[in-house]
């Protein structure tokens, strides 16, 4: 098991159960996680409930998909980013190194604040009406891989700027650091979500 990529929900109970359990069975030398510093120290307070709330300091758009992440995961009782900050719990007390493998997070914001305003109306309006959101999801569980594939195949066509931004950067910069991560440690396990884990594994494969 050189490198094993879990794909999860931000706000599923299902997810922060499957990560302790692949960590804890398989202990790793290395646990690579889908944050950078910034988020992961925002999660801490958060979940310590110290958090800032949700604000309007990077516009409307950082605002709405805030909101919006913060609104799914109430309804699943679940702190977004819990199994994150469950898998850095569990490599440390198998003592695994942990790694945090994603881009920081104010040039994903300054990306997005830069999308033209054509493209965030369609994602706003657009969002309860896109097909797959017809699918019957339970938040507590991470999505079917053939309703996370719509979801991508989607984005990347109706919303090109979001999905470079979010999805194709991200995976590109992901890639790297497990790339290097394979020359210092036998045995990792990555944590991200459920949208990068196909990509990230074909572009491991093929680097």
């Amino acid at each position: 098991m050189p490198v094993k990529i879990i794909g999860t929900s931000h706000i599923s109970e299902e997810s922060i159960k499957k990560v302790k359990r692949l960590i804890e069975e398989t202990k790793p030398d290395c646990v690579a996680i889908e944050l950078d510093p910034k988020r992961f120290f925002a999660l801490a307070q958060q979940r310590e409930g110290s958090g800032r709330k949700i604000g309007l300091r990077y516009g409307l758009t950082i605002y709405f998909f805030g909101w919006l992440q913060q609104a799914l995961g109430k309804s699943a009782g679940v702190l977004p980013g819990s199994e994150m900050l469950a898998a850095a719990e569990a490599a440390r007390q198998t003592g695994a190194r942990v790694v945090l493998i994603d881009r920081d997070i104010e040039e994903i914001i300054r990306g997005m604040m830069a999308v033209p305003l054509k493209e965030k109306l369609k994602l706003f309006f657009g969002l309860f009406a896109i097909p797959f959101s017809r699918e019957k999801i339970n938040l507590g569980e991470v999505p079917q891989e053939r309703i996370v594939e719509q979801a991508v195949r989607y984005m990347k066509k109706e919303l090109p700027e979001f999905y470079k931004i979010l999805v194709a950067d991200r995976n590109e910069y992901m890639a790297a650091w497990i790339k290097r991560l394979e020359g210092e440690f036998e045995n990792i396990v990555v944590v991200v979500g459920a949208g990068h884990r196909k990509e990230l594994e074909r572009m491991i494969r093929r680097k």
